[in-house]
């Protein structure tokens, strides 16, 4: 397709037609950024007019586009002009970047876009009573635009339901370790927690010295698996071209919910033996 550049000249771009009539950005609740929406007002926008998005403005360097001049191949003698910026959206996945886009005026499509609200399977049913009023016999097909959306993406959600199913039972694992190890020391050292007791210890300062170790275990375990993963998670971010950035308070956040289980975890069997009676553990000694 021939544009026409900043200083005037006109080169070739491959740019993403979409033809649409004149309720198509309204309907999408698309802004008009400048410029105007095609209109039945003005008749010579059905064979002159065009639209384009904010990416093609970017893409092509304008400083003023309304007015810029396209050329569609094949067709030397027609010269259409913009006369609208619409804003920016996502009409593909968002692993992709926002495209440049042209629209053109078109009553020859063969889809239909109907925006409802309220009772959904209502309006498809007065749809399809119309539909089969003005079609007789042809099938009456629907679809819903944000399930079409969201199955761009159902791959990612069921990766995220498995991890989050692993991550579940390894959390669970990790859980019931630690319970044992934590009755196994309690066990083991029962007698010095009793003779700490004795010499005036208390029982905060005996629940914090069993529970400190598996505190170091964990925070040094941590270290290597937030560097595994962040490297896996930003490697996976990278498929998308919108995406967020992650950062220290991610893993902050996951390293005190993490530090939480354990205190809990361990904590009862600490506090269990902190509070055990040092007569009856000593009184074979």
């Amino acid at each position: 397709m021939s544009v026409e550049t900043k200083d005037g000249a006109m080169e070739d771009f491959g740019i993403d037609l979409f033809a649409v009539d004149y309720d198509y950005f309204p309907t999408l609740d698309i802004d008009i950024l400048q410029g105007r929406n095609f209109s039945t007002e003005y008749v010579t926008d059905t064979a002159a007019a065009v639209i384009v998005n904010e990416a093609m403005v970017e893409r092509i360097g304008w400083d003023d586009p309304i007015g810029k001049k396209f050329r569609f191949p094949g067709d030397s003698i027609r010269t259409f002009r913009v006369v609208g910026i619409a804003k920016d959206y996502h009409h593909r996945s968002l692993y992709n970047p926002i495209e440049a886009i042209l629209f053109f005026p078109s009553f020859d499509n063969q889809l239909a876009l109907i925006k409802t609200s309220g009772n959904t399977q209502a309006a498809v049913k007065a749809i399809n009573n119309v539909w089969d009023e003005v079609f007789p016999g042809v099938p009456f097909e629907y679809s819903f635009l944000d399930e079409e959306f969201m199955e761009q993406y159902e791959s990612d959600r069921l990766r995220g339901r498995l991890f989050l199913g692993f991550a579940a039972m390894m959390i669970l694992i990790a859980c019931l370790g630690l319970l044992g190890l934590a009755s196994f020391i309690a066990e083991q050292r029962t007698k010095e927690i009793s003779i700490r007791k004795v010499l005036g210890a208390n029982v905060k300062g005996l629940v914090t010295l069993l529970v400190k170790d598996f505190v170091w275990l964990v925070l040094l375990g941590a270290i290597p698996a937030f560097v595994a993963g962040y490297f896996l998670m930003n490697d996976w971010l990278q498929n998308f071209e919108y995406h967020i950035n992650i950062n220290a308070i991610h893993f902050l956040i996951v390293l005190a919910i993490i530090l939480m289980i354990t205190i809990f975890t361990t904590g009862y069997h600490a506090l269990r033996a902190a509070s055990s009676n040092p007569a009856e553990n000593l009184k074979y000694e």
